[in-house]
């Protein structure tokens, strides 16, 4: 899956300036887009823009975005139950029927779902070829958490960066012993990483290794993909500030 995320502040855009990445933004309030790639079949993405404050399914990913091709299904994971709720995109106006959008899976009714900033699901892809999506919104800035439950959750950024899942200042993410990072790719899991404190040992290490490998390893989810992370400690939260430059 490719991303590709272009940040636009108002003064830049009055300015004809359009800026990359977040980089040289001046606007205190910043709106853009992510693309993001998905391939046939199912990918797991992220929402990092904030659409209305509400960021229901039917706004994140509507009809322009294009994500909404007939028969495109949407997965959110419930660390509650260890199960997925799903979504579906219909075109009943094909039909004749008058309604075009996401539907409940369970229901049938349109769907109330939402997909905040720092949620990832999973997306179905039902053409037989890459689409590309492009989710709009605005970028949240200043401090920003994103709730890690005890076990398995699906998660991204808040802010559409590509960063390191490190425990330094900057990105503040809470791994502790016996985490797990679970990435998505081509359709499939990725090798799994696992954190360890080996400091803790007498061993001189602490950080992300991989499972197959033993070697150290560096998490960097890109823009816009989300991730399976089981957390083997108890619930917390991921904290951090992030300001458009």
């Amino acid at each position: 899956m490719r991303t590709k995320t272009l940040l636009l502040s108002a003064a830049a855009l009055a300015a004809g300036v359009v800026t990359s990445m977040a980089a040289n933004t001046y606007s205190v309030n910043v709106v853009g887009y992510i693309n993001v790639t998905v391939q046939p079949g199912f990918n797991i993405i992220a929402n990092q823009l904030d659409v209305d404050g509400v960021d229901s399914i039917s706004t994140v990913l509507n009809a322009t975005t294009p994500a909404s091709q007939e028969n495109a299904e949407i997965l959110k994971f419930s660390n509650a139950t260890g199960g997925f709720s799903g979504d579906f995109y219909t075109a009943f106006l094909s039909d004749g029927l008058g309604f075009v959008g996401w539907y409940d899976g369970v229901t049938a009714a349109p769907s109330t779902n939402t997909i905040a900033p720092g949620t990832g699901f999973f997306y179905f892809n039902p053409a037989s070829s890459n689409v590309t999506l492009t989710l709009t919104g605005t970028v949240l800035q200043g401090s920003s958490s994103v709730p890690l439950p005890s076990g398995f959750s699906i998660i991204s950024t808040v802010a559409p960066q590509a960063i390191t899942l490190d425990t330094t200042a900057t990105n503040n993410f809470p791994a502790v012993e016996n985490d797990e990072y679970l990435p998505w790719s081509n359709g499939n899991f990725g090798n799994a990483a696992f954190y360890t404190q080996f400091l803790s040992d007498g061993l001189g290490f602490v950080g992300w290794y991989d499972a197959v490998t033993a070697a150290q390893v560096f998490p960097t989810p890109a823009v816009g993909s989300g991730f399976f992370l089981f957390n083997a400690g108890a619930s917390t939260s991921w904290t951090r500030t992030f300001t458009v430059q």
